[in-house]
């Protein structure tokens, strides 16, 4: 694991397993992007019109686009309030993805859910 560059970012690592299909991966996120995504997750039900999606990315430039490492989107699923969860993860790729041979994983899957009351 790499270190931050400084105390408001830190890299997320997200693992999948689903009917066979599994994969890790990770990306680097500042604390407030991390926040957005955990306060949208508690919706319920979650908008049709607007899923809950982190994506995290590197690298890029001005003839390379950034490599997207990490891409989660939850989205309802049913009218019980059950959840769909697409990820997609992918290895990283330092210098040439023609020779480093990245790994993908893209999985779907469905979450039950329920809402929590807190009092």
């Amino acid at each position: 694991m790499n270190e931050p560059d400084d105390e408001w970012c830190g890299e997320l690592f997200v693992s999948v397993a689903a009917d066979g299909c599994a994969g890790i991966g990770s990306a680097w996120f500042n604390k407030e992007q991390l926040r957005e995504f955990a306060t949208a997750l508690t919706a319920f039900p979650l908008s049709a019109d607007n899923p809950v999606r982190l994506d995290g990315s590197l690298g890029g430039n001005d003839q390379t686009p950034p490599q997207t490492t990490i891409d989660l989107t939850l989205e309802p699923f049913d009218v019980r309030g059950a959840v769909r969860v697409t990820a997609k993860l992918e290895s990283t790729v330092w210098q040439n993805a023609d020779r480093e041979l990245p790994k993908t994983v893209s999985t779907r899957f469905q979450v039950l859910t329920r809402k929590v009351v807190v009092q």
